[in-house]
C-alpha cells in the first residue's frame, strides 16, 4: 500500500511510503510535471495538453493518461492498459479499475488530512502505482484550484 504526505504551497512535495518504508518524493511543479528516481533509473510524468499525462523511463514513454471524461481517465503502460474511475461525484476518491472490474482506490485519509493512500495491487509495477497515484494527486489539486477560484475541477 502507497500513503503520500503532502507539503508545500505553490511548489508541492508528496512524500510516497510504501509499508512505512521511504519510497520517493513527487514534486507537483508547474505545468504539471515531475520526476522520480526509483532503484537507480528515473522516471518523469509530464503534462502533454490539458488532457493527456505521459510517464517516461530513462526518455522513453512507458505510460500515457488521457482523460476519457470528467471522472474517467485510462492509462495505457507496459503493464496493460487501465482505468481511473471516479465512481461519486460527492466523494474525492477513485477507483483503479482493469477491464471494468476495480482492482483498487485511491483516496485521500481525511477531509483535512495532508496525505492520501493507494490501495493497489502489488502486481502491477510499482512505477505503474506512482504514475496513477500523481495523477489523482494532480486531479485533486486541479479541483482545489478551481474551487478556490469559483469554478468546477478535474
Amino acid at each position: 500500500m502507497l500513503h503520500s504526505t503532502t507539503s508545500g504551497f505553490f511548489k508541492r512535495h508528496y512524500e510516497i511510503t510504501e509499508d512505512d518504508r521511504p519510497l520517493v518524493t513527487l514534486e507537483h511543479g508547474g505545468r504539471e510535471k515531475s520526476s522520480f528516481t526509483l532503484d537507480g533509473v528515473p522516471y518523469s510524468i509530464a503534462r502533454d495538453g490539458g488532457k493527456r499525462l505521459l510517464l517516461t523511463e530513462r526518455g522513453r514513454r512507458t505510460g500515457t493518461a488521457t482523460r476519457d471524461g470528467g471522472r474517467r481517465w485510462s492509462i495505457d503502460s507496459d503493464a496493460g492498459r487501465f482505468e481511473l474511475v471516479k465512481p461519486s461525484m460527492w466523494k474525492d476518491g477513485w477507483e483503479l479499475h482493469r477491464d471494468g472490474t476495480s482492482l483498487g482506490t485511491i483516496s485521500k485519509n481525511g477531509a483535512f488530512s495532508k496525505g492520501a493512500t493507494a490501495d493497489l495491487p502489488a502486481d502491477i509495477p510499482l512505477p505503474v502505482r506512482l504514475f496513477a497515484f500523481y495523477i489523482v494527486h494532480v486531479l485533486w489539486q486541479r479541483a482545489a484550484s478551481a474551487a478556490a477560484a469559483g469554478g468546477g475541477g478535474g
